[in-house]
């Protein structure tokens, strides 16, 4: 073909582009291009020789900006690049949305005459455009040419297009499929996109022309199956007899097929369809059967839901059902019950299912269909009947707490007062209460804590009323029910109630619970059971605070000593457990050492060193080498330190050749000259 003038400039350009250097792109070249809004500008970016990579970088950036402000001017420039390898990307993406003829025929023009990637780009491009250009380069070229990127381009510009001339030229092309394998992942998208237009331009009979070619040989069997369920889908009740015949198959594809066209089709072939299939069960095998009421039942519209109930019931019925259907079943009768709109009759039949006590698996599966039913009528019956269940003797637990506990797995906070009258009422029926008690503690507000607490505090084993408190805590505000707690432990009077009331300060936690715990460390009555609890504070978000409110009880000389030294080690076992900084814990170790009075609570500062691998621990840990009776602890300290550091330290080796002529340990002193050298 005889190139234009238009291709013969874009060629000698391509073969200049490297002729001359482009000065190097600074910060503020780049901010030109990014910034400008004048068009003319970009051209003399793109018109200018390219060498460096910042060139090529300017150029590219250059076309980016163009796809917002470029016009009819700018494609001389973006066609001579078209040719490039690398630059056709960026010039053909301008190109694509430049209004007019000008960009069209650019692009049509390396369509003609580009090979390779530039040819595939501007096809596709054309493709985009939409352009009427397009469909006689893509059907000339898809029947030439041997490049598959190239094939590719116009099968999706065709499928794109998606005209009778365009669906005849894929359709065509398919004959000659199997010598081009490397479109196994091209060719059916474009015939699905051109299916696609095919139906929004109401099309049909074209559409199903695709599908139907989708299912024949050479496609593979992902492909195959897209074809039959959109034909299926588009046949309508038409497609009856293939699908009760899929449904007999041995071909697990078509089975799945007719299985999805079931449920998708629209409500009104769809019904006609589920009543056929509903018929024609018994030439099913028994796993197909069960899966093609499975299919009907969760249709859209509730008449197909309706016309599976039966069905589904006589499987849930059966006496030869085994564990597995019956699950199923109940899953599929809580939805199918749940879309045609009567869910408390559904709770009602659920909660009165007898099931073996031993079978977990099944009911665990009725309490998930309990728990999925919806509308507000079924909470209100299930308040309705954990009032009931607080009126009178229960006489069957069970029920009573598959009750309980389908209004905790709901979420039904409005069922708490309900549970708390339940769980007095029914204190002496011990699982009844238990399982109550624990759908309480997931549903309490912070108003009806106090009344948590009393009836928690009446249970006999220490583990389950710390569990309960944990589990009330994780979703209550933990300030709020601090201040209930401060509330309760004022009106205490024994001691014991109070020690109880503090405990669960530990298990709430947050600053006004700490702050509660540090005032019952001032009071005679309690002091005792806080600074233990002092000890076994676990709030990661307050430890900081803790050390504080620890040492300063520790230095209080009207606290009795036992409980300033529980204090002072709550104080030290802060930076022994917990992650902080390694100035903030070397900090806290000096007051710790400075404040206690006892060798025992000082020695414990070296646990702390030895876990604070650094050299600024191996400097502070060598400042009470020179007491007697730490030495030996310091210098230990020091070489566990020292072993760890991943770096060399001669501010560390010279402190470590200074305690191996200092400690009486020969082996130690062994392992400070080694090291020593080490981190030289």
């Amino acid at each position: 073909m005889k190139k234009t003038k238009l291709f013969i400039l874009a060629n000698l350009l391509a073969a200049f582009l490297t002729a001359a250097a482009f000065a190097e792109v600074t910060p503020e070249v780049l901010n030109q291009i990014l910034s400008t809004k004048d068009e003319a500008v970009l051209i003399g970016f793109l018109t200018r020789p390219i060498q460096s990579d910042d060139d090529f970088y300017c150029a590219s950036v250059a076309c980016k900006q163009l796809t917002r402000i470029g016009t009819s001017r700018a494609v001389p420039a973006l066609a001579a690049m078209l040719p490039s390898e690398k630059l056709n990307q960026y010039a053909r993406l301008a190109l694509e949305v430049i209004p007019g003829p000008e960009a069209e025929a650019a692009l049509l023009e390396a369509a003609q005459n580009c090979t390779g990637q530039p040819q595939a780009n501007a096809i596709e491009s054309l493709g985009k455009r939409n352009s009427a250009l397009c469909l006689p380069i893509a059907i000339k070229t898809l029947s030439a040419t041997d490049c598959s990127f190239v094939r590719k381009a116009c099968i999706e510009a065709l499928g794109r297009n998606g005209s009778e001339e365009a669906v005849a030229a894929l359709l065509d092309f398919r004959v000659r499929w199997k010598d081009a394998p490397v479109l196994e992942n091209a060719y059916p998208p474009g015939l699905l996109l051109a299916a696609d237009v095919c139906l929004k331009d109401g099309r049909t009979e074209t559409a199903l022309k695709i599908y139907d070619a989708l299912t024949q040989e050479p496609f593979a069997a992902p492909q195959r199956r897209a074809g039959l369920y959109h034909a299926m889908l588009l046949r309508k009740t038409e497609a009856l007899p293939l699908i009760l015949a899929f449904l007999k198959s041995e071909n697990q594809d078509e089975r799945e097929v007719a299985l999805r066209v079931i449920h998708e089709l629209d409500p009104a072939s769809g019904l006609a369809v589920s009543q056929a299939v509903l018929e024609n069960l018994a030439e099913f095998s028994p796993e197909m059967r069960r899966l093609a009421v499975q299919a009907v039942a969760e249709r859209r519209d509730a008449e197909s839901a309706a016309l599976a109930l039966p069905e589904i019931q006589k499987i849930w019925d059966s006496a030869e059902s085994d564990p597995a259907s019956k699950i199923w079943a109940l899953k599929i009768l809580t939805r199918a019950q749940r879309s045609i709109g009567n869910p408390v009759e559904m709770l009602e039949k659920l909660l009165a299912l007898q099931v073996p006590e031993a079978d977990k698996a099944l009911e665990s599966a009725r309490l998930a269909a309990c728990v999925a039913l919806e509308g507000k009528e079924v909470d209100e019956k299930i308040l309705a009947l954990l009032r009931e269940l607080a009126e009178k003797p229960v006489e069957n637990v069970l029920y009573a707490r598959l009750v309980a506990t389908v209004a905790e797995e709901r979420m039904m906070f409005e069922a708490s007062p309900f549970l708390l009258n339940l769980t007095e009422k029914q204190y002496a029926n011990q699982p009844v209460r238990d399982r109550a008690i624990s759908a309480a503690a997931t549903l309490i507000s912070v108003e009806e804590y106090p009344r948590f607490i009393e009836l928690v505090d009446g249970l006999p084993h220490d583990f389950q009323i710390a569990l309960l408190y944990q589990k009330s805590a994780a979703h209550l505000p933990a300030d709020a029910v601090a201040e209930q707690v401060e509330t309760l432990l004022k009106n205490a009077s024994k001691p014991e109630a109070k020690a109880r009331l503090l405990g669960i300060l530990k298990l709430i936690g947050g600053p006004k619970a700490l702050a509660v715990l540090e005032s019952a460390c001032a009071d005679p009555e309690t002091v005792d059971a806080a600074t233990k609890i002092l000890g076994e504070w676990n709030d990661p978000g307050t430890m900081e605070a803790l050390a504080d409110v620890s040492l300063k009880l520790a230095k209080n000389p009207q606290i009795e000593e036992k409980f300033r030294i529980r204090a002072l080690r709550s104080f030290l076992r802060v930076p022994r457990q917990f992650d902080l900084p390694i100035p903030k814990k070397l900090e806290m170790c000096r007051a710790g050492f400075e404040t206690a009075w006892r060798n025992e609570e000082k020695l414990l500062i070296f646990d702390v060193f030895s876990r604070a691998i650094h050299p600024d621990t191996i400097e502070a840990a060598a400042q009470y080498v020179q007491y007697d009776f730490c030495r030996e602890a310091a210098c230990q300290s020091i070489v566990t330190v020292a072993k760890e550091l991943k770096s060399k330290s001669p501010k560390s080796a010279e402190i470590l050749a200074q305690i191996a002529e200092k400690t009486t340990d020969p082996e130690l002193a062994k392992q400070a000259r080694g090291l020593a050298e080490a981190l030289k």
